[in-house]
This record gives structure tokens, C-alpha cells and sequence, in this order.
């Protein structure tokens, strides 16, 4: 079951009928923004609407699901997934183990148990930034327009000394276990991101036990991607590098398939979305690929850039001409 947007346009939007097109399935009907009528279509397949007198548009329902319903988009995702929740049920039947089985035979043998679980408790040194209603803020989560709010709910913290002194810690919990990471505060100290020592990260999904993955989908780089995409009320899953490995892969499957997923890795990537892409297209039938403008990436981005960047996302289709295209824009740099 998937969630029915003819039967929703028809039912709330005014003057809702079917129109002629190439799709052969679009209604027009009075725009929810700007109230007119006679220039607001909706495609009742992939939900994409546009208003060409208003500019009202998006490439899901569940922006147009936000505007009619007068909430947020987290909360119109939820209505969405609600309403799909039979078709969800369903595509949940199979487990992290069989995900990983599926993309990867010789990961798990039959009779095998499932990867070991990582399990690693945060610097002793941690100072949270909330705790029991006091707030202890580090001046860099300001500079970077970091709220008070997004830094309690993903439990941000920080050390004064020890093995992490002055850096951001950022803890991380998904299906395949715990860590944290910890970013450079000072812009002086190497490596920027420290993980604990002889823990990969490469199972493992940044933002997975805190953003609300009831809905479409984005995927970042980095941890400060996530969050200040949380920020915008945009989910976003961080790989934490260019790179989606198989473990985190499985992980995504465990969502249904009909999820709209986002690839908006930083702007001056050119091939590394398509990668990405092309890892994701084994299970989900919705990938798109969104661009910031140059020398913007998702962590500095506005709620405005994130916002154009997302409806302006264009679907992945596979073709070779799209890692062609890229390698063009890549060289044309260098000369």
C-alpha cells in the first residue's frame, strides 16, 4: 500500500480534476499557497507539484501534504507514513543480518551469528551540553549557528582535556552499536574528526537513533551535515566520508523501498554522489541528487539553500552519461 495522493488532492484540494499529460496521471486544481486556479498541477504518481503563477512547488507530496495541512514537514511526513503504514509493515520483514546477506553473500555464512555489534562508551572526559536543565554551550556550536535545542536532542558534548580536549563530541547510535566522534573546535588540532582508537566507523549511520525516518530521506557526509540538517527539519543519515559500505547500506534497507532518498554530499563532489547513487539504486526506487551552491555544504548551509537544493534535487536515473557529465566538470576545473 502506498500512500494514495490522487485520493488526497481530490479529497482537500479545491476544484481538484484530472488533467491531459504526458504522464497520463496529473490534476490541476486551486493552488494551496496562492489560492488561484488554473496553474497548479500535482502528479498523482510521484507527488511532484508546481504552481506556475505562485512558484508553489516540490517533487514529493509531502511538501503540498505541509501546506494543506498548515504543519511541519516532519509532521507531514508522519501523516504520510501513517497512511502507507500497511505497505511499510510489510518491506520490514527482513532483518539487518539478511540485509547484509543479500547485498553481500559472503558477509554472513548460514549458522553465522550477525556482525559483532560495536560497543563504545563516550570520553570519560565528556561534558554534555544539557544536563538536568543547565546548559554548558561551547562558543563554536554558536559560531556555527548550532541551537540549543539540536545540540540536547543529539546529546552533543565536549572535553576541556584528555585525549579529546577541545573537541566536539558527537555520539553515534544506529542498529550496528555506539561510538562517538569527536570534531576540532580550535581549527588547529589534526585530524579534524578523531574516532576512538581500532573503531571503524564504516557500519555505522550518523543520526540514525535521532532524526525521524518516517519519510524521505537525505544522506550527508559529515556529522555536522546531519545535524544541521536536523536543524532545517531535513532527515539526514551521515555516512561520515564520501563512501556508503555495504553495513551501512543494509542498515538503509531495513527502510522501506518507496522512501525518496537524497544524495547531497558537499557541492565540489562531482562523482561521488553518483557512486553513492548507483549503491542505493539496489534497493530503492526514488534516489535524487542535490546540489548546494559552490562552496556551500550541507553543515554551513541556510534553511533557504537546503530547501532549494532538496526541491531542485534531479532523480538518478543510472545512465553512463551522468558519471560522464561529472568527469567533464571535473577536468573543466583544472584547466
Amino acid at each position: 500500500m502506498r500512500f494514495d495522493i490522487r485520493g488526497y488532492a481530490e479529497a482537500q484540494l479545491a476544484g481538484a480534476r484530472p488533467v491531459a499529460s504526458r504522464s497520463g496521471n496529473e490534476l490541476t486544481a486551486v493552488c494551496p499557497a496562492c489560492g488561484e486556479y488554473g496553474a497548479f498541477y500535482v502528479n498523482a504518481d510521484s507527488g511532484a507539484y508546481v504552481c506556475f503563477k505562485c512558484e508553489f512547488r516540490g517533487r514529493s507530496a509531502v511538501g503540498l501534504v505541509a501546506q494543506v495541512e498548515g504543519v511541519s514537514w516532519t509532521q507531514a511526513r508522519t501523516y504520510i507514513f501513517r497512511r502507507s503504514v500497511a505497505h511499510r509493515r510489510k518491506r520490514g520483514l527482513m532483518g539487518l543480518a539478511d540485509r547484509v546477506r543479500a547485498i553481500r553473500p559472503w558477509a554472513i555464512k548460514e549458522g553465522e551469528d550477525e556482525p559483532e555489534q560495536i560497543d563504545c562508551d563516550l570520553p570519560r572526559e565528556f561534558r554534555p551540553c544539557y544536563r538536568n536543565g543547565k546548559w554548558s554551550l561551547p562558543e563554536y556550536l554558536k559560531q556555527r549557528r548550532i541551537k540549543s535545542a539540536t545540540a540536547r536532542d543529539w546529546g552533543l558534548g565536549w572535553c576541556r582535556d584528555g585525549d579529546y580536549a577541545r573537541r566536539l563530541v558527537i555520539p553515534i547510535d544506529c542498529p550496528r552499536g555506539r561510538s562517538f566522534t569527536a570534531r576540532d573546535m580550535t581549527g588547529r588540532q589534526w585530524p579534524k574528526y578523531m574516532n576512538p582508537p581500532g573503531v571503524s566507523h564504516s557500519a555505522l549511520l550518523i543520526g540514525w537513533s535521532v532524526v525521524p525516518l518516517t519519510g524521505d530521506l537525505a544522506i550527508v557526509e559529515g556529522p555536522l551535515d546531519s545535524i544541521k540538517f536536523y536543524q532545517h527539519r531535513i532527515p539526514a543519515l551521515a555516512l561520515g566520508g564520501k563512501e556508503l559500505h555495504d553495513d551501512q547500506l543494509a542498515q538503509l534497507m531495513t527502510l522501506p523501498s518507496d522512501v525518496a532518498v537524497t544524495v547531497m554530499l558537499d557541492p565540489e563532489e562531482e562523482e561521488a554522489p553518483l557512486a553513492v547513487s548507483a549503491r542505493l539504486s539496489c534497493y530503492f526506487n526514488h534516489i535524487y541528487i542535490g546540489k548546494l551552491p559552490y562552496g556551500v555544504d550541507p553543515g554551513k548551509s541556510t534553511r533557504r539553500q537546503a530547501y532549494e537544493a532538496m526541491d531542485g534535487a534531479v532523480r538518478w536515473t543510472g545512465g553512463h552519461s551522468e558519471r560522464l557529465r561529472a568527469r567533464l566538470r571535473k577536468l573543466s576545473r583544472r584547466v
